[in-house]
């Protein structure tokens, strides 16, 4: 004697249930295997373009930042050029005081301008070797755009100036004279200034370079923790959904395996 309609139906119903159960059991091991909630358009296409948006603002905030440290790097070479330079000239002021004094002779006096032009030929040297990718950034008026931010006008200018016309005086000072030697005080306190001046410039911008790293990280932070809510797992979610489907998978299982033995007893006594 076979099944009835019912029995057919219920068994039935209770298959498909198992199988969906199953489905939704296999399905939730992705999110908590790969740490994604969202690992494929049907997941939540909504959920995947906003995250892809803002990945494609993290990375771009990432190079920006990057961007922005080659620019503090340009500066501190710049800047480290420009030390060296002031190093000399105050040491050619200090060789110049000491050859205005009356009680040198002549002789002394050349001695210490032959160290001058030592001096002199140093600073010729950091005025031409000092370079950053191969730009020249003491003997150059160019200015320099940093892409600091993800836009395109999200841009900081480093202005370079040509110090070697701010120093053209100085390589020409001679002390080996007395009047020599006070006309170059000025001269070489003039350049100092100069060069001061030039390096204080640096330093703002410098400034303004670390403000945009900062607002940069910031950003790039904020943007990571809105883009881990959207597509990231809830492991305490996912989980406490894989054992709720674990359960309905086995007492499904259980089922159906009572319904199998029903049925077959059912026959048994009928035949």
């Amino acid at each position: 004697m076979g099944l009835t309609i019912g029995e057919t139906t219920n068994n039935e119903s209770l298959l498909n249930n198992l199988q969906k159960t199953a489905k939704k059991e296999s399905e939730g091991l992705q999110p908590l295997s790969s740490g994604k909630k969202i690992n494929s358009a049907k997941d939540d296409a909504a959920g995947l373009i906003i995250s892809q948006q803002l990945l494609s603002e993290l990375t771009a905030l990432d190079q920006a930042a990057r961007n922005a440290s080659d620019g503090i790097s340009l500066v501190q070479v710049a800047d480290g050029g420009l030390s060296s330079i002031t190093e000399n000239l105050t040491r050619i002021r200090e060789l110049s005081l000491q050859a205005a004094n009356g009680t040198l002779g002549g002789a002394q006096r050349n001695a210490l301008q032959v160290e001058v032009g030592q001096l002199q030929e140093q600073i010729s040297s950091v005025l031409d070797n000092t370079r950053f990718n191969n730009v020249n950034l003491l003997n150059n008026n160019t200015a320099i755009d940093l892409q600091v931010g993800g836009e395109a006008g999200e841009k900081l200018t480093v202005q370079l100036q040509d110090v070697s016309s701010s120093l053209a005086t100085t390589q020409a000072v001679d002390i080996s004279t007395a009047s020599g030697a006070s006309n170059a005080l000025s001269v070489v306190d003039t350049a100092i200034a100069a060069v001061d001046s030039f390096r204080g410039d640096l330093g703002a911008v410098s400034s303004r370079i670390e403000s945009a790293i900062n607002n940069n990280r910031s950003s790039a932070e904020n943007i990571a923790a809105a883009r881990s809510r959207i597509s990231d797992t809830d492991y305490a979610q996912a989980s406490s959904e894989q054992v709720k489907q674990s359960l309905l998978k086995g007492a499904g299982n259980a089922l159906q395996a009572q319904a199998n033995a029903s049925s077959q007893l059912v026959l048994r006594l009928l035949s």
